[in-house]
C-alpha cells in the first residue's frame, strides 16, 4: 500500500511549486523557434487575399512547416513579422529558407488573375543572429525577386 507524505512545510512546497513552474516554463519556450522577417515591397504590392509564407530548410534535409507571413502588404511598405514554429532549431542546423508566395485569383473574384509580388529586400534572424540578409547577397542586394505565377518560391541559403 502506497501512503502519501503530507511532511511538506509551506516553504518546501512553494519552493517545488516555484521549481515546477519553472520547469514547465523553460521546456515550453525551449521547444520554439521564433524567426525575425523584415520585408521590403517594391512597386508591386501583395494584394491582401494572398499570403507569403517562409520554411527553414534542414542541414539534415527536412524542412519546418510553412508558416505565413500575411499578405496585404502595400507598394514599397516594410513589413516585421515573427514566424514562430513549433520545432526547436539553432542556427546551425539551417541550410536555406524558403518564401513562397500564394498569389492564386482569389475565390469568389471572377476577374483575378494570379498576383504578382516584387519583394524588394529581406533580412531574416533567428535570436539577433543572421541567417540571411539581401543587402549581402551581392545577386540580390537591389531587387529580391518578382514572384508571378511561373515563379512563386524562392530559396535562399544561409549566410555564414
Amino acid at each position: 500500500m502506497i501512503r502519501p507524505i503530507y511532511a511538506l512545510s509551506r516553504l518546501s512546497a512553494v519552493a517545488l511549486s516555484i521549481f515546477t513552474v519553472g520547469v514547465l516554463s523553460s521546456t515550453s519556450a525551449l521547444a520554439d523557434t521564433n524567426i525575425v522577417v523584415r520585408m521590403t515591397t517594391g512597386s508591386d504590392d501583395l494584394r491582401g487575399g494572398n499570403n507569403a509564407f517562409i520554411s527553414l530548410n534542414l542541414v539534415d534535409g527536412t524542412s519546418t512547416p510553412e508558416f505565413s507571413l500575411g499578405g496585404g502588404f502595400g507598394q514599397n511598405s516594410v513589413v516585421r513579422k515573427t514566424a514562430t514554429f513549433s520545432r526547436t532549431v539553432s542556427l546551425a542546423q539551417i541550410r536555406s529558407i524558403t518564401i513562397r508566395h500564394d498569389g492564386s485569383p482569389r475565390s469568389g473574384e471572377p476577374f483575378d488573375n494570379y498576383d504578382n509580388w516584387d519583394l524588394q529586400r529581406i533580412s531574416i534572424s533567428l535570436g539577433g543572429r543572421n541567417i540571411y540578409n539581401s543587402v549581402n547577397d551581392r545577386r540580390r542586394s537591389r531587387f529580391v525577386q518578382r514572384f508571378t505565377g511561373e515563379t512563386r518560391q524562392i530559396v535562399l541559403n544561409r549566410q555564414r
